[in-house]
């Protein structure tokens, strides 16, 4: 019988959490949500909290372009989720929130959609395959 020669201790490295893939393998990527608002005081709430049902811990970034209803307020009682406020104008808010993001990830979400379960880790494995993809969509349900 051969004997096997004794493994070294490798040197741990700091790596962000490893989760496991619905679709198999293991996924490293995170993603930041950006959401660019304006007078969405009635959608916010709901859907950062849905963000947060989903127990994947995105960075999420909301970005408020003048807001006269309360909207950041409500942001802001959310405490894992960044705050700025920017001029208004969708991509001045995108651009703005893309500029903090701390993820692998870009994923641009508007205040009022509901991302399916699984759909963020979806997207994190489907980036990890290095294709080449670059965008994408989810159905819409109304």
């Amino acid at each position: 019988m051969r004997q096997r020669k004794p493994r070294h201790h490798r040197r741990v490295v700091s790596r962000p959490e490893r989760r496991t893939s619905k679709f198999g393998g293991h996924v490293t990527m995170m993603i930041s949500v950006v959401i660019p608002v304006l007078n969405e005081a009635r959608t916010i709430g709901g859907s950062l909290a849905h963000l947060r049902s989903l127990n994947h811990h995105p960075d999420v970034i909301v970005v408020d372009g003048g807001s006269t209803d309360g909207t950041l307020e409500i942001a802001r009682a959310f405490p894992e989720v960044t705050t700025l406020e920017s001029p208004q104008g969708r991509g001045c808010q995108m651009n703005r929130g893309a500029d903090v993001a701390r993820s692998d990830i870009l994923f641009f979400l508007h205040a009022d959609t509901r991302l399916p379960r699984g759909g963020l880790i979806a997207i994190e494995h489907l980036m990890a395959k290095g294709n080449g993809i670059a965008g994408g969509s989810f159905f819409y349900r109304v």
